[in-house]
């Protein structure tokens, strides 16, 4: 990461502005997205053999994807040398962490501190590439010792929009390289793209935000702002030459959201839009998200941070990103507060009330199959309802922005609702009518019809007794 001109969940990038409405960005939620797997990751450092707590920790937010990290030769890091044999220890420890965590692997490999790709680097980041690709296939030929979850996804650099010093066309030629030794060396090879930042400012600027603004540094920008914002054009020129001319050479888009929830639809029609205009498709995902963005100035508190892990993935899920790498499990110090805040255990090593948040949702969204939002009155577009066909039924996930909440009668086919709020506490409600009337807040709720209320008694409150409070003790 980086705090500078350009930063990872926000780049203010220079180009024309476009005549466009917010209408493509106001209905992409509200298309069915289908799922076949779990969508839950996590992004940061890989977690530690060395560390079984941190291998159980990872294993007990239920995500299913981890990123690891790796270099090559060539770039000062200690890879090893092809005349000397590969040094494969980093990425061997974290593909069986990540495994005894029963989770997959993506490795995320950076080429070097120079960020660029001379051709002198070419032939032996071929060669490197290759026998990395082979030794964790799962194949039989070459296999990494004892290789039991095979890996089939290779993220290509990472945040490139502002890393990368080469030019577009080394850019593109990375990926070229990259893609036919991946493919060559594993069939089931995909190349993935490393996470687009700067897609907010995009979105901004071509009028699929409408009239919002972003924060960035502290100061408001509108399009016309984002627009005059100085030092976007090589970040600009980077992202058309991959989107436009390097989209033979990734199998998977991946871009980073930070900061407002609410701007994902506009950043995910954006890009969908870019890639319908160039004429092909790829499946989009989020190798970095992670709320609330706050930094020292804006209140942090607990609550917000467990509401801000429903609520970003609830959005990211009904845009159709299909897998999303929450940021992170640990604090990453160097990255700063804002970062930290997302954390799911904190720097002195406490799981977060957000971590038992993050849980709850890999729980109640077991088996997803497929999510809608459903729409309320037009006028009101601060609450906010979704729909997820899940493998045990549907669970609805439900909030209101609105100031001072929202009370609404919700149709729907049951006699009595469970209602479960972000730290776990359940709530039966009773149908009348065909309705279920919630008061709604800004702290999401799960609403799931419910088949066994007499299967537990509630407390004098209305709560169930085993659950977890918003510290993440049990109640």
């Amino acid at each position: 990461m980086v705090w500078g001109v350009i930063a990872s969940s926000v780049c203010l990038c220079a180009s024309s502005p476009a005549v466009a409405d917010k209408a493509r960005t106001n209905t992409i939620e509200y298309e069915v997205h289908q799922f076949i797997e779990s969508p839950f990751a996590i992004h940061g450092n890989a977690p530690s053999l060395d560390k079984p707590t941190e291998v159980k920790e990872f294993a007990e937010t239920g995500a299913v994807w981890g990123r690891a990290w790796t270099g090559c030769p060539g770039e000062a890091r200690g890879a090893g040398s092809e005349e000397a044999g590969y040094n494969w220890k980093r990425l061997d420890d974290q593909v069986r962490a990540l495994t005894d965590a029963g989770a997959n692997t993506m490795p995320c490999i950076m080429i070097g501190r120079t960020k660029a790709f001379p051709e002198e680097l070419r032939e032996r980041y071929r060669n490197w590439l290759r026998a990395a690709v082979e030794r964790y296939n799962g194949d039989g030929i070459d296999d990494m010792p004892g290789l039991t979850k095979s890996v089939h996804y290779w993220q290509i650099e990472n945040e490139w929009t502002w890393r990368w010093t080469g030019t577009p066309d080394e850019l593109v030629e990375l990926y070229r390289v990259s893609s036919e030794t991946i493919h060559a060396a594993d069939p089931r090879g995909k190349v993935v793209l490393g996470g687009l930042t700067a897609i907010d400012g995009r979105a901004l600027v071509d009028g699929y935000l409408g009239d919002d603004v972003i924060i960035f540094e502290g100061a408001a920008f509108d399009a016309a702002a984002a627009n005059a914002y100085p030092g976007g054009k090589r970040v600009y020129a980077l992202i058309d030459a991959m989107l436009d001319r390097g989209y033979p050479y990734f199998d998977v888009l991946s871009f980073h959201k930070y900061g407002d929830y609410e701007h994902i639809p506009g950043c995910v029609a954006w890009l969908e839009d870019k890639m319908a205009a160039n004429k092909y498709s790829r499946p989009i995902i989020s190798t970095e998200t992670g709320g609330p963005f706050i930094k020292r100035y804006e209140a942090y508190t607990e609550q917000v941070h467990a509401d801000a892990v429903v609520k970003y993935h609830a959005v990211s899920l009904a845009c159709g990103i299909k897998q999303i790498f929450w940021s992170t499990l640990y604090v990453l110090p160097e990255w700063g507060v804002a970062y930290a805040n997302t954390s799911l255990v904190n720097q002195e090593g406490r799981k977060m009330p957000a971590f038992y948040t993050y849980q709850l949702l890999v729980k109640k969204l077991a088996g997803l199959k497929s999510v809608v939002r459903i729409p309320v009155e037009k006028w009101d577009t601060g609450t906010r309802i979704y729909k997820f066909e899940t493998g045990s039924g549907v669970v609805y996930i439900m909030w209101s922005e609105r100031l001072g909440g929202r009370h609404i009668e919700f149709p729907i086919e049951s006699k009595r609702v469970r209602q479960t709020d972000v730290a776990g506490h359940e709530t039966n409600l009773p149908v009348t009518d065909g309705k279920v009337t919630l008061d709604l807040t800004t702290s999401p709720v799960f609403v799931e019809l419910s088949t066994d209320c007499a299967d537990y008694t509630d407390n004098e409150d209305g709560i169930r007794e085993t659950a977890y409070d918003i510290r993440g003790k049990p109640t």
